[in-house]
């Protein structure tokens, strides 16, 4: 009992001298603490890009392999004049085979033998038609006339052979090429031994192109033709949307919503690297206006307003200022105001 009494003192003694000399906070302390604390900034004439933006993804165009059927066996390359990057047009040698050249014609081209004068047929049509695809003056006639051998000469002639003794156009030398002004990929060295597998030459017939999702709402803003902002790092490309694909749904990765190709006339566009990343700028503004952080637009039941500074009777203060949001991105918001000006000092919180 001696020993809690003490203790009990001892507790006593202790609160009254901490009740003596510790303090409570002021009144005015107090108030000053709940006191918010004003953020102002500072109204800006800028741009506010009101653009939606999408991740995209460069996507290599389509590649065909180019093959020969050659009358020799081996087959092998003895002369190749082409390089990756070359534009292939309608007559183009592609490349020397065992001494024989070997052509690129439009497609479709379904040759299947050698046409001699007076050789009719739907074959002769579309070999004709290729013919003057690439400037040949031949007609269409479906029928082999002197007219049609005579292209056919010029075109071996134009790279320094000769077409075969006997007025025969041999099929086997006319490759067909879906899409002039073809880009070559890539080209068989020479040496190469060429078998059914192993392409003569490979032709990318499509550009390069940017693909990218885009959700139900924004495609009812878009279409075929239209014109958007492809940005691939500091480089910015004006570019048109080639394709709209249907409703897909949605991936552990992927929103729901239609793939958007779109290709660029721009070379460095079709020089991008296929996946590389890309920001798809959709439609929206880019004007340059009056404009405040959102952080500062406010609204009550009479609309939007801000808070500018003002002084009264010699007191800095805040007065409400009705403002109309003309668009927003980026943080910003483009406003119109008729009480507001460039420079004004106006609250954030």
């Amino acid at each position: 009992m001696a020993v809690i009494g003490v203790v009990l003192v001892a507790v006593i003694g202790a609160s009254f001298a901490l009740g003596r000399f510790v303090e409570a906070p002021t009144r005015d302390a107090i108030e000053a603490a709940q006191k918010p604390i004003r953020v102002l900034t500072t109204v800006e004439n800028r741009v506010v890009d009101s653009r939606e933006s999408f991740a995209g993804t460069i996507k290599a165009g389509k590649t065909t392999s180019v093959t020969v059927t050659a009358a020799t066996d081996p087959a092998v390359v003895t002369r190749q004049t082409l390089k990756p990057g070359d534009a292939v047009a309608g007559g183009a040698l592609l490349g020397v085979v065992s001494g024989e050249p070997y052509f690129a014609l439009p497609a479709p081209l379904p040759l299947y033998r050698d046409l001699a004068v007076g050789a009719t047929g739907d074959d002769v049509t579309a070999f004709q038609t290729s013919l003057v695809a690439t400037g040949s003056r031949v007609r269409v006639t479906g029928k082999v006339d002197s007219a049609t051998i005579a292209a056919s000469r010029t075109l071996f002639a134009t790279s320094g052979f000769k077409l075969p003794a006997g007025s025969a156009i041999p099929f086997r030398e006319f490759l067909p090429v879906a899409t002039a002004g073809a880009t070559v990929v890539s080209v068989a060295a020479v040496g190469a031994t060429l078998d059914a597998k192993t392409a003569l030459v490979e032709l990318r017939s499509s550009v390069n192109y940017a693909t990218f999702r885009a959700d139900a709402i924004e495609t009812q803003k878009i279409s075929v033709g239209s014109k958007l902002t492809v940005q691939a790092g500091a480089r910015v490309f004006a570019a048109t949307i080639q394709s709209i694909g249907g409703f897909t749904n949605g991936t552990g990765t992927q929103l729901p919503g239609r793939d958007v190709d779109l290709v660029s006339p721009d070379p460095a566009f079709g020089a991008l690297t296929d996946g590389t990343l890309v920001t798809i700028l959709g439609s929206g503004s880019t004007a340059k206006s009056l404009a405040v952080p959102l952080t500062a637009v406010r609204q009550d039941n009479a609309g939007d307003y801000v808070e500018r500074q003002t002084t009264i009777n010699g007191k800095a203060g805040l007065v409400r200022v009705r403002i109309t949001v003309v668009r927003n991105g980026g943080g910003w918001a483009a406003i119109s105001s008729n009480k507001l000006h460039a420079g004004d000092k106006i609250a954030v919180s």
